[in-house]
């Protein structure tokens, strides 16, 4: 079951790699630039700390300069978590089309030129398994290993999603303008 489990997670990781994985530039629709909490606080599930190392180990492996953790990236990423969480869905975007990362960053006041978004779900034992997944997706490789961006945030959680505990990892790649 635990083997069945990672491989429906990482497949789940690879299907959705090149859906809304892209590369975002930059948006001037008007939006409430108001954050409000979409839901509880949820426990860390990997450090993001952690995360943020793993990823700019890929980032160095392949010749390319370490991303500068950013406090409003961070805060994007944990309102994107907690919002899947709390309205229970896992997509770039909510339900109703709201929460998409270009609505993220003005709400958090990011000025960008260039964004992207990663996401995973699953039980992952640490930041390498769950980073190693993102490499092994095209999609999610390709923000990784994307030179325009040098700032990231990232949020992890372990709550309730469709009925049974697990983890819900968000990784925002930024750019400023």
């Amino acid at each position: 079951m635990k083997s069945r489990f990672r491989i429906t997670a990482l497949l789940a990781v690879i299907v959705l790699g090149c859906w809304g994985c892209e590369y975002f530039p930059s948006s001037t629709s008007p939006f409430d630039p108001s954050p409000s909490e979409p839901g509880p606080a949820v426990p860390v599930a990997i450090p993001i700390a952690d995360v943020i190392i793993e990823t700019n180990n890929q980032r160095k492996a392949n010749n390319l300069g370490s991303l500068a953790e950013n406090s409003k990236l961070n805060a994007a990423a944990d309102f994107k978590m907690r919002d899947m969480f709390a309205r229970q869905y896992f997509d770039h975007y909510a339900p109703d089309g709201t929460s998409g990362i270009e609505e993220l960053l003005i709400r958090f006041n990011y000025q960008y030129i260039a964004a992207g978004e990663n996401l995973a779900l699953g039980d992952f034992k640490n930041a390498n398994e769950l980073v190693s997944l993102w490499m092994a997706s095209p999609g999610h490789k390709a923000n990784i290993l994307n030179s325009t961006y040098r700032e990231i945030g990232v949020a992890t959680g372990y709550d309730m999603f469709q009925g049974r505990r697990t983890i819900i990892a968000v990784q925002i790649f930024g750019t400023r303008g």
